[in-house]
């Protein structure tokens, strides 16, 4: 399981000192600790195996501030890093692991705002990309993976444990052809979690030393987290981002190289120009996928004619 250490210690502590005190320690609702208790009573009377690996998939949103610069005007302007007061930094971070329903999340105080300084909720943001398998962001290769090694660095962290990247961004420029592919946008005409909309008054606000600022802007990131697994899961059936989601089981097998499920079925075949394999299509997201060996034989392929190249 994804949490079990987590949720026999959640279970063990409970155990010894209730409920208010396991809710002050671990800053969870009642809903959510309710919901880990049943897990750990499954653990004990053996309807939940301890021993089932399933893959660990994270799926987070990053808030930056802007940087403070000289210049002397505001049209095609160019500055180098001699006009930079004051860099970029992080203001808050949400995220949650794949069907949870706890959103993790952490922003700055306000002299950290103030004056760029994010050592505190770098940290803690690091400590899950350490244990993913997979992270989800949405542009997360060209942005949030960037700026998150860069605070990494900064903070003298050193690489988190190897891990893939889906990036929401990716698949649906690859697959799709909407007017615009912000996430607020695709998820509002997909008929999923609305995007918040606000303006640059929440950074300045925030980066400017107003506490409930940066509230108002984790609360935004936690919606952005929302609205982000929304999208992933709608996507997931179309999306081929390099990983394979089966390789994350113990018991592998015929599984859904999308999902993970085992619920498949056989549906014709995939060709290549050389090759023939059985398709499958998977009964929990709907993907399309193929086996791994195709059906020709060697006598097959040595009869088969081939196209020329061009």
């Amino acid at each position: 399981m994804r949490n079990i250490d987590r949720i026999k210690e959640i279970g063990v502590y409970f155990d010894k000192n209730g409920m208010k005190s396991t809710k002050n320690k671990y800053n969870l609702k009642e809903s959510s600790i309710q919901r880990n208790l049943r897990r750990y009573r499954n653990i004990l009377n053996g309807t939940l195996s301890i021993d089932t690996r399933t893959p660990k998939i994270f799926l987070f949103d990053v808030e930056t501030s802007p940087m403070e610069c000289y210049t002397w005007g505001i049209y095609q302007q160019f500055l180098t890093y001699n006009n930079i007061i004051k860099p970029s930094a992080m203001l808050s971070w949400a995220g949650k692991w794949l069907f949870d329903d706890e959103i993790i999340g952490h922003r700055v105080n306000t002299s950290d705002a103030t004056n760029r300084k994010d050592k505190n909720i770098v940290s803690k943001l690091y400590k899950y990309f350490d244990d993913a398998d997979i992270i989800i962001a949405h542009n997360v290769k060209k942005f949030d993976y960037k700026v998150c090694n860069t605070r990494f660095i900064l903070n003298g962290l050193t690489p988190p444990s190897p891990f893939k990247m889906i990036d929401t961004l990716i698949e649906i420029k690859k697959n799709f052809r909407f007017p615009c592919n912000k996430l607020g946008y695709i998820s509002s005409i997909l008929g999923d979690q609305e995007k918040q909309n606000v303006s640059f008054d929440l950074w300045h606000r925030s980066v400017t030393g107003d506490d409930t600022g940066l509230q108002d802007m984790l609360m935004y990131n936690k919606q952005d987290v929302r609205a982000l697994e929304e999208l992933y899961l709608r996507i997931r059936p179309w999306a081929k981002p390099g990983v394979n989601l089966g390789l994350y089981y113990d018991d592998m097998g015929d599984r859904c190289p999308n999902c993970g499920s085992k619920d498949i079925y056989s549906k014709g075949h995939y060709y290549t120009t050389v090759g023939r394999y059985r398709s499958i299509k998977c009964n929990q997201c709907g993907a399309v996928g193929r086996n791994k060996y195709q059906e020709l034989t060697a006598d097959d392929k040595r009869d088969l004619l081939r196209p020329v190249g061009i």
